[in-house]
């Protein structure tokens, strides 16, 4: 019909003849080997959080066959259940984190294999796309070794099924709604926060298919259906076990307690910051992070006052300009990206273009609305990073080819254009690598002062629980304030260190005596006396 977008039109794979393949293997293998290198200079640094040990606890857990206490509404399962072939034989501190960094380079090259068969749906060229898939080498790098955590999982699962849904196929083949229910199930495994923006894009990118541009075509519904029900199945037995667990119908906890930690009273301190000791969720369990579900926080909503409402509008607010800054930071490219795409869908007069650029910014869109409500991290926007890259190189084939740049200018373009994508990403890298700082303090508490127990600190709770890590001692929380609570939970749950980070702070505690003298980069060590 006349006025009709045909998707294949541009959505149609060109050649996939096996020379297609030469630029992601040799892609591949440079990142891999990258990859290898680096690892020596990140093997003993989890980044700045707490995810990695939580993940790494939990997943030494299922290798013991300790089922019952590694079942978490908090932390999602696959990012461990993965560890565990790697924990198998045993493990020690060093080698289990380092098989988590493997594990998380592994993952990388299923986002840059996702990324590259992507430019096929949106028929990008070979040379655009050998460029792009080179450019997310140290992209990918960068997000591998800057953080251990699941967020590039779920971005892995959640670009493969950009592959199924954007499938030119979609509306004749009901495989593909069974793979689009099958990664969108294995991005909910991965974080929880995929569940939300999973079955939003499922339902409105089937709604487009099934009203706008396949006219009520009954395989888009039975497609729907089909991927729902996987996606629902996937989901609803996990979703099971830990509702199970936790006495109340739940697919995660992470999204409760992280609303109401941003909460007035609270404004995301975690009570492991502020109260002090807190008890483990269970046993084995290394540190209270480990399943912060059973902490009790106050519930609240913007709807309680117009206080509470103003209050979180201002939290969306922030939240956009913290994105902005986020965007920015990690490449001046990315917000000039955005906005030319804006203004490209409302000049260009080519449908298919409209179509094209509207499927990534409504991706986009949905992907950072689920976030701006709660909280914004560079970790949370990995995938949206690989869309406004992929976006940015889109936009460069629809230039060339409606102005017919000349090949000098248009290599020129391009050259520039990779060179500012990897400059932060590198520079990232690079300020990042080397970090053994707290490995080197553990090994010296440990030789020096034979350190192993319940361990509990004044201050800096991230480096004292990875300090905790390689020690190999339960880290239960910190508080820089003194008080009667503080000495009364240190009893409570049997701390025998209490780790002072500041050299001048005068400490009164009962029963704890100094026992190391202030030296540089360490903490002041105050020991349990028994009576």
């Amino acid at each position: 019909m006349k006025g009709e977008v045909n998707p294949d039109a541009y959505l149609k794979p060109d050649s996939m003849k096996l020379r297609s393949y030469f630029g992601l293997i040799i892609a591949l293998f440079i990142y891999f080997v990258t990859a290898i290198v680096l690892i020596g200079y990140f093997q003993y640094d989890f980044g700045p959080g707490a995810d990695g040990i939580c993940y790494l606890s939990i997943a030494q857990k299922y290798a013991l066959g300790n089922f019952e206490d590694a079942v978490n509404g908090y932390w999602s399962p696959l990012f461990s259940w993965l560890l565990v072939p790697f924990l198998l034989k045993g493990f020690s501190q060093v080698s289990a984190l380092k098989s988590a960094w493997i594990l998380s380079i592994i993952i990388g090259s299923f986002n840059i294999i996702g990324m590259y068969f992507l430019t096929f749906k949106f028929k990008i060229n070979q040379l655009l796309r050998t460029f792009f898939i080179f450019s997310l080498i140290p992209v990918t790098l960068c997000f591998v070794f800057f953080m251990l955590t699941s967020d590039l999982l779920m971005s892995s699962f959640l670009i493969f099924y950009l592959n199924f849904i954007f499938d030119p196929k979609y509306q004749n083949n009901l495989t593909i709604g069974l793979f689009c229910g099958l990664t969108g199930g294995l991005a909910y495994l991965s974080k929880s926060f995929a569940f939300p923006f999973f079955l939003v894009h499922y339902l409105i990118f089937n709604a487009i298919y099934y009203f706008k541009k396949y006219k009520k075509n009954e395989t888009i519904l039975k497609n729907l259906l089909i991927g729902l029900t996987v996606f629902f199945l996937i989901a609803g037995a996990w979703s099971f076990q830990i509702s199970e667990k936790y006495g109340y119908l739940t697919i995660g906890t992470s999204g409760t307690y992280n609303y109401n930690a941003l909460g007035p009273d609270i404004q995301l301190n975690h009570p492991m910051n502020m109260f002090g000791t807190v008890s483990h969720p269970n046993p084995t369990a290394i540190t209270p992070w480990e399943d912060p579900s059973y902490v009790k926080l106050y519930p609240w909503s913007p709807f309680d006052s117009i206080q509470s409402f103003t209050y979180q509008v201002n939290i969306f607010i922030k939240n956009i300009v913290k994105s902005i800054f986020i965007l920015f930071t990690f490449s001046p490219l990315i917000l000039p990206i955005i906005i030319l795409s804006i203004l490209m869908f409302f000049k260009s007069p080519n449908k298919q273009v409209k179509w094209a650029i509207l499927c990534l910014m409504v991706t986009f869109i949905i992907f950072i609305l689920g976030y701006l409500p709660f909280f914004v991290d560079l970790r949370y926007f990995y995938f949206l990073f690989y869309l406004v890259i992929f976006l940015g190189f889109y936009l460069i084939k629809v230039l060339n080819e409606n102005y017919n740049i000349e090949n000098k200018i248009f290599n020129t373009i391009l050259v520039l254009f990779f060179i500012f994508l990897i400059l932060s990403p590198t520079i990232t890298l690079i300020n990042y690598s080397n970090n053994k700082a707290i490995y080197t303090v553990s090994e010296n508490l440990k030789d020096e002062y034979k350190i192993q127990g319940n361990i509990a600190s004044d201050s800096l709770a991230l480096q004292t629980l990875h300090l905790s890590y390689y020690l190999d001692s339960p880290f239960y929380g910190s508080t820089d304030t003194y008080s009667q609570e503080l000495e009364k939970g240190l009893e409570e749950n049997d701390i025998d260190y209490y780790l002072v980070w500041n050299p001048t702070k005068k400490i009164n505690l009962a029963h704890y005596k100094e026992i190391n003298p202030a030296e540089q980069n360490l903490p002041r060590i105050f020991k349990h006396e028994s009576e």
